[in-house]
């Protein structure tokens, strides 16, 4: 099996409302082994995707900041939807997120950052879903420029997903002590998707053929020796 991997970034689990919603300035597109379509955010923040390697969406989110000053409460969302189409002969097998972003806290504060993938089969309806793992501890220490990353993955299961709709929600948190400060930022969010490659009817005949006659000389060494 052949498996390709794309990179993507950023998405949030709300309804989208078609009047609210901020088109991407290529919200549909083709990439070697699939197309894109549909491409939108809710509030603009992940900004537009760039095609990499080929098949590779990358975003590089503008402003997903949240601060707080002197014991304010401060929380940033936006998400992230676009739909993939499989090139004929392929089908998504998994997909894997990963964020990456900076934070600081001069003085006592706390910061999070939160978000959950969602993937549905759009000729099914079927939806799978999982949330983002980060290493941020519970209570962060302070810093003025820490980093941090956040992660899903998905496998996409039973096999044969050719038209999906992925969405990706994504929330940070900031809140600081008094006299104190706190921020944290998104700078890069990056998906993985795998696609893998489906054998058509005539490649299945042409490989049972193929194992039969590697037996069938097999056997024939067998009985000459």
């Amino acid at each position: 099996m052949q498996k390709i991997k794309f990179i993507v970034a950023a998405i949030v689990l709300f309804v989208f409302s078609a009047a609210q919603a901020v088109v991407w300035s290529n919200p549909t597109g083709n990439a070697d082994f699939f197309d894109w379509q549909n491409g939108q955010s809710l509030y603009g923040l992940f900004g537009d995707p760039i095609l990499v390697g080929g098949n590779n969406l990358v975003f590089f989110p503008s402003m997903f900041r949240a601060e707080s000053l002197d014991r304010e409460t401060n929380s940033v969302s936006d998400s992230l939807e676009f739909e993939l189409t499989a090139h004929s002969g392929f089908s998504f097998q998994n997909i894997s997120i990963t964020e990456y972003g900076n934070y600081g806290i001069s003085g006592s504060g706390l910061v999070q950052v939160s978000g959950a993938l969602s993937v549905e089969n759009l000729d099914t309806a079927d939806t799978l879903s999982s949330s983002l793992i980060t290493d941020l501890p519970e209570r962060p220490p302070a810093d003025p420029n820490g980093q941090w990353q956040a992660w899903t993955y998905l496998d996409i299961v039973p096999a044969g997903w050719t038209h999906i709709k992925i969405t990706l929600e994504n929330n940070l948190f900031a809140i600081s002590g008094s006299g104190s400060s706190a921020w944290i930022e998104k700078n890069v969010l990056s998906n993985a998707i795998a696609v893998q490659l489906i054998p058509e009817p005539a490649t299945v005949a042409m490989l049972s053929i193929g194992v039969m006659f590697t037996l069938y000389k097999s056997r024939k060494r067998q009985y000459k020796a």
